[in-house]
Formats: C-alpha cells, structure tokens, sequence
C-alpha cells in the first residue's frame, strides 16, 4: 500500500491530507492536487467567514450588532454552525459555551465542524468510487477518516503522551471515524476553566469530528465527576490522561487504570 501526502496552512494550523493506494499514476495525482486545492479554498472561504479576528467576517458583523437578525444568518453554512454551536451548549450543560467572552464566538466549534465537512465534500466521494483505498484529513492534531467498503486496511492512529511526545499512551486502529484530543500542553491554556487542567489531556473516539472535538474541550474544562457522568450518559470511547495515569474508557465503560 502506498500513501500520497499533502499539506498546507488554513485556520492558522498544519492541515494533512493523506491518501492510500495501490499505486499512484501521474493521473491520478493530479486528480488529488486539483481535489487539495478545492479544499484549500474551501478552509478559506471558512476562515472568511468565521474567524473572528477578520474585521468583515460575519462573526465579527454578529459580534457587532449581536444576535438580532441579519443577511449573514440565511447563510446555510453559519446558519448550521449557529444550531450546532448551541446544541452543543445545551447538550453539555453550558461547559461548551459558544458565548464564552461574553458575545457570540464558535472558534471552539468551527475547525472540527469545518474539517468533517471537507472530509465528506470533497474525500468521501473519493472512496465511494473506489478512487482510493484510504483518505485521512488532520488538522491540527483533530481527525476524520475514511476507508472503502470491505478493505482490510486501517488507520492506526497514536495518542501522545503530552509530558512526552515521543512516547504514545494508547493508539487507535480506524477504518471510518473521528479522533480529537485537546489539552493546553501544546497549545497553551486555550479553554476557560476553574479546574487545575494543566497536566489534563482528553482523546475521543467517535463517528463525527465536530461531535467528538466538543466533548475533548469539555472533559478537559470540567471536573472528573462531571466528565465521567457524561462518558456514562453518552457512551464515549477514548482515554484520559492526568497526573501521569491514563483511563481508558469505552461505549460509556472504563476499562482500567494504567500509568502512563
């Protein structure tokens, strides 16, 4: 099996686009770069209108003139990251707050939605065609994954240790589906918390990049008993990193308890 790799910046990120093949032609490839590019446009016709740092972006219009009615809301797409961003307030008790700094901002929300949406715009029908045998697109560390029916080749994705990156903690074989892990090791203290969440990292594993991105914000920003509550209540997969032990969990079930 061979492996095509791409990247680019978008969303102020490292974006990573691999795909898996046989053998790749010179037709084939240039299929690839003209399918890169179109997603390369895609992020920045995202960050044009989501990224609250550009003056005339329709976050920042929202900002402005707050959550009265305007022609930037019969945009299909904010429209959608609008509904989503405050379901999923709502879902996790409020932790996930798209009004974390007082007016509406979704830039916790917006990179995993944008990235699962990239994925099934422009990589999906890529598979659904047998184009290629395996497409991944990673932005900045947060997956969406895809494999064709009946192939017997996996993603094996590794979670690191965030006291040391060159040791992994756990790793994860996927054929179709969605890794995010959030912690500020990396990132610096990025999510609103009163709890201690310095030496605190969170993996989930699950179907949707932009379901599973806001529950790896909201284990690292509330307590252990909150996030366990939730695991149970939402069935999640993934593994906790703190205070150097990591706790697998499973379909909402821990499994043990391990030192990483």
């Amino acid at each position: 099996m061979k492996f095509k790799i791409f990247t680019f910046k978008a969303m102020n990120t490292n974006v990573t686009i691999q795909f898996v093949k046989d053998n790749f032609s010179n037709s084939i490839i240039e299929t690839l770069n003209t399918n890169v590019e179109s997603i390369k446009k895609f992020f920045q016709k995202i960050e044009d209108k989501f990224s609250p740092f550009l003056k005339d972006s329709f976050v920042s219009n929202h900002r402005e003139i707050g959550d009265d009615f305007a022609n930037f809301m019969l945009d299909i797409e904010y429209q959608n990251v609008f509904i989503e961003s405050l379901l999923a307030k709502k879902e996790t008790d409020g932790i996930f707050n798209n009004y974390f700094d007082g007016k509406y901002n979704p830039t916790g929300f917006v990179k995993g939605w944008a990235t699962e949406r990239a994925f099934f715009l422009f990589l999906q029908p890529l598979l659904n065609i047998n184009f290629v045998e395996g497409v991944a697109i990673n932005v900045g560390g947060d997956m969406q994954l895809g494999v064709i029916e009946n192939s017997s080749f996996s993603w094996n994705i590794g979670i690191e240790n965030p006291k040391n990156t060159t040791e992994l903690i756990a790793s994860y074989e996927i054929k179709n589906g969605a890794v995010a892990t959030s912690g500020i090791n990396k990132r610096g203290r990025h999510i609103i918390s009163n709890e201690k969440i310095e030496d605190k990292q969170i993996t989930i594993v699950g179907h949707y990049l932009s379901v599973v991105d806001v529950w790896t914000t909201v284990g690292v920003a509330c307590t252990k008993e909150k996030f366990k509550n939730f695991i149970e209540k939402e069935k999640l997969t993934g593994i906790i990193c703190q205070d150097n032990k990591i706790f697998p969990f499973e379909l909402g079930e821990f499994i043990n308890v391990k030192k990483s």
